[in-house]
């Protein structure tokens, strides 16, 4: 059975939120069951990446998390990527951007050399 949610407030848990994308060089929020997560960590496996993936569905407050990145990113499903502190969106976005780009976007990324808002970008 799924937890049903918990009792944090939404401003805790959007620091909560907050503090992993900044702590993490490649985020998915994801959920256990789903098939489009699958296939977006299946991707970053291929590409031998290493990504934090959080189970949205095995957590106790998972919905309310949910509600929150939906207010933080305007993308109510899942998965839910983060590429160095920025969002990159869902399943289609992730696997729609040709290989080539994604695979130098995500080594730059993770090198600390670029930041990904849809092209590469100096980081600042």
């Amino acid at each position: 059975m799924a937890p049903t949610g918990s009792s944090a407030a939404p401003e805790e848990l959007k620091l909560r939120i907050q503090r992993l994308i900044d702590s993490n060089p490649v985020l998915v929020f994801s959920k256990s069951f789903c098939p489009f997560c699958k296939k977006v960590k299946e991707l970053f496996s291929a590409m031998d990446i290493d990504i934090h993936v959080v189970e949205l569905d095995l957590l106790e407050e998972g919905s309310n998390m949910q509600n929150v990145l939906q207010e933080m990113t305007g993308q109510k499903t899942v998965p839910s990527v983060f590429v160095n502190k920025a969002h990159l969106g869902g399943c289609d976005k992730t696997v729609q951007k040709p290989w080539s780009e994604l695979c130098l976007t995500m080594e730059f990324a993770l090198n600390g050399y670029f930041n990904f808002l849809g092209k590469c970008l100096v980081w600042r």
